[in-house]
């Protein structure tokens, strides 16, 4: 409210126009502008203050609550960073610990096939195994029953050479079946490797995501007890500032030291000042009777 609309006011409240409710809430609302323009101020100028005496002791103890308040800052960040990585570091051991490893995967499904694949050799020798020994057997009952019936030497020789060749091939079968067997049990001594090699892995990968956990739970306590302290110093800060911030703009007409630390927030001071006399204006013509 300026000086003019105030006179103008006041002359018309002599005839019964006051609006007496309006007047207050209008001194309300500009107390509440006040109030945040010298915390503004404030908090622009406070270092400037150093030298005024009248606020030394808003000047050092707004400058060691400003302090613990970047110190703190400084490690919920770093606790942040922490809490980030650790966070990270989980997610990675959780991806791990449920199957991170294609090169096991990998070597585990050759394996399983090369597996499959060396059984059923390893049958169909046993089968064929089994037949050759048949065929030997009847060969061999054949070659007994010739000679007791006194047939050719010819026919004899033709059986042996027969049961010669016959024997031949089970000793080949049967050495290609030990090979098998061994390859299927080298095989299979990979695959328990393997096994128990990714899950050694993923039970590190989930240990490895339990101590992230913790890690987390503990970034987590001590960011909030830290956001606690600042929560606690920021209304004594911001009251500082409005104590400095009112100062200042009441001096500055009179006081040099305040002049010199508001000089470059005249604008805002100039603003600051006319909510003042607003308020007086609003609050004597609320008065009237």
């Amino acid at each position: 409210m300026t000086s003019t609309k105030y006179f103008l006011l006041r002359l018309a409240s002599r005839f019964g126009y006051l609006r007496k409710n309006i007047r207050l809430s209008d001194a309300a609302n500009e107390a509440h502008l006040l109030k945040e323009a010298e915390t503004f101020l404030g908090e622009a100028v406070w270092r400037k203050t150093e030298n005024i005496e009248a606020l030394s002791m808003e000047y050092w103890n707004l400058r060691k609550l400003v302090k613990d308040h970047d110190r703190v800052s400084k490690e919920i960040a770093q606790l942040q960073g922490v809490f980030n990585e650790t966070h990270q570091q989980k997610t990675d051991s959780i991806i791990s610990a449920s199957d991170a490893h294609p090169d096991l995967s990998e070597n585990r499904i050759e394996l399983l096939a090369q597996i499959d694949t060396l059984s059923r050799e390893r049958n169909q020798i046993v089968t064929k195994t089994q037949d050759t020994r048949r065929i030997y057997e009847g060969l061999k009952f054949k070659q007994d029953v010739l000679r007791k019936e006194g047939a050719k030497l010819t026919e004899i020789e033709k059986t042996s050479s027969r049961l010669a060749e016959m024997k031949r091939e089970f000793n080949e079968l049967k050495e290609r079946l030990e090979e098998v067997s061994e390859e299927v049990a080298t095989a299979k001594t990979r695959l328990l490797e393997i096994e128990a090699l990714t899950n050694e892995r993923k039970q590190y990968g989930k240990s490895q995501a339990t101590e992230s956990s913790q890690s987390i739970s503990d970034a987590n306590q001590q960011i909030s007890a830290r956001q606690t302290q600042i929560n606690s110093l920021y209304p004594q800060i911001r009251l500082l500032y409005g104590d400095i911030g009112r100062h200042v703009s009441m001096n500055a007409p009179t006081d040099p030291a305040c002049k010199a630390a508001g000089k470059d927030q005249s604008g805002l001071i100039h603003v600051i000042t006319a909510l003042r006399k607003s308020i007086r204006y609003n609050w004597k013509l609320a008065e009237r009777r």
